[in-house]
């Protein structure tokens, strides 16, 4: 499983493989089958040993992220309507003579609505530090992506679920808690003291693509109420965790998505899935942040996951941290000084990266291919209809597609079959 995981956050040189990015059929071919992406980061690629996971922290999490997973919380504060743990034992089941890791809480990383993220550090008895972040929630849908992690072959997340020994069998109040790999906080408090270079932006754009097809491409295991789909839409700094390797590695970052349960939508009816989405596309921006969509559609699934995207790596270049909403309407015109900032700011990123975010959703690329960010956005056209199969559904216009404008001077495109 390291070996996996060092395969996953490989250097420059790595490729993107179909086992690690989304198996989900293309409505158009891969443009390279040995495409070559950008360099992503993990501790095992930090070039000062300080930095590095040492045998410990290996072990530790090879236990945490196997079956084998045994606890005993020694000690609980009362924190809101969380039990935070302050003091962890935790030991292999199959080897329960061997090492046991005493962990305790450091800090909090962050805290929302529906959970709190913190630290544990410890040390071994050979005097290693040893790290790992826990998320704590009340019977929250993570419980359920955790699980069906844990049966993918999907490596780029990482996530072990289980609930309070003594209130795991209540609904209503249970504590669940998430292990991840150790991180140091999140990116909504990384980047008021630090400047993100362009190529880190890029970077941390790959590996969240990534992470974002990973859980796309789960099959949902809760049938009560039936999920249908995973699919993430309050993609924000705050919902991203990162580990930095320091000045030897450029200050490149690795990421991870730090709230699962915003890929759980809540079903509703006509086979429409409701969200909540702090930046929701244009096409969906009413009812302050709640819309519906179906999550059969593919292509509106790809829009929504395109528009994140392109909103967080904005996020990462402008501070609007006293801003709350990007736009000052509602729903902004899209000639308006805003949307105009927004496609600007991207495409000083790299070219033709404003069309994640474009006013047309039609425009935006397909998410769900196995182009690495960089590829995807130079080999997008956006005169290539990518989204004509779904663009009607008996006569009508399907939810989440906009009919493009025709150019002056230009014939209508050529419809292209997927």
């Amino acid at each position: 499983m390291l070996k996996a995981i060092k395969d996953v956050f490989a250097s420059m040189s790595a490729s993107v493989t179909p086992s690690r990015a989304s198996s989900i059929a293309s409505r158009r071919p891969s443009r390279s089958s040995k495409e070559r992406r950008f360099s992503v980061i993990s501790r095992e690629n930090c070039e000062n040993k300080k930095n590095l996971k040492n045998k410990s922290q290996k072990k530790l999490e090879s236990i945490i992220f196997s079956s084998a997973l045994m606890y005993e919380i020694e000690e609980t504060t009362k924190q809101n309507k969380y039990n935070i743990i302050d003091r962890i034992k935790i030991w292999n089941k199959s080897k329960e003579s061997g090492e046991r890791f005493t962990l305790t809480h450091v800090k909090d990383l962050g805290a929302g609505a529906y959970g709190i993220v913190y630290l544990l550090t410890g040390k071994s008895k050979s005097g290693d530090e040893i790290k790992i972040t826990i998320k704590n929630m009340i019977n929250n849908d993570e419980k359920y992506i955790g699980r069906d992690l844990m049966k993918s072959d999907c490596e780029i997340l990482r996530v072990k679920v289980f609930g309070d020994k003594d209130i795991e069998g209540s609904n209503s109040v249970a504590n669940f808690n998430a292990f991840m790999e150790p991180a140091h906080d999140s990116l909504y408090n990384y980047k008021p003291t630090n400047k993100l270079t362009k190529e880190q932006i890029l970077d941390i754009g790959q590996q969240i693509l990534e992470q974002l097809r990973c859980l796309h491409k789960l099959t949902p295991t809760k049938i009560t109420p039936l999920v249908k789909k995973y699919l993430y839409t309050d993609l924000k700094p705050a919902n991203v965790l990162y580990f930095d390797c320091g000045k030897e590695n450029e200050k490149r970052l690795k990421v991870q998505l730090g709230d699962l349960g915003s890929a759980v939508s809540t079903p509703g009816s006509d086979n429409k899935n409701g969200f909540i989405s702090t930046y929701p596309a244009f096409e969906h921006r009413s009812n302050k942040g709640h819309f519906r969509i179906d999550l059969d559609d593919l292509d509106v699934c790809s829009q929504v996951t395109s528009y994140q995207l392109g909103m967080l790596l904005f996020l990462l270049m402008k501070d609007t941290s006293h801003e709350g909403f990007l736009f000052s309407d509602e729903r902004p015109d899209q000639d308006s000084e805003q949307v105009k900032e927004l496609y600007s700011k991207l495409e000083s990123l790299l070219p033709g990266l404003s069309y994640l975010v474009k006013y047309n959703p039609d425009e935006r690329p397909n998410m769900f291919s196995d182009d690495s960010l960089k590829t995807l956005i130079e080999t997008h056209n956006p005169e290539e209809d990518l989204y004509s199969s779904s663009s009607t559904v008996s006569g009508s216009k399907k939810r989440g597609s906009v009919k493009k404008k025709k150019k002056k001077g230009k014939s209508s495109r050529k419809k292209k079959k997927k």
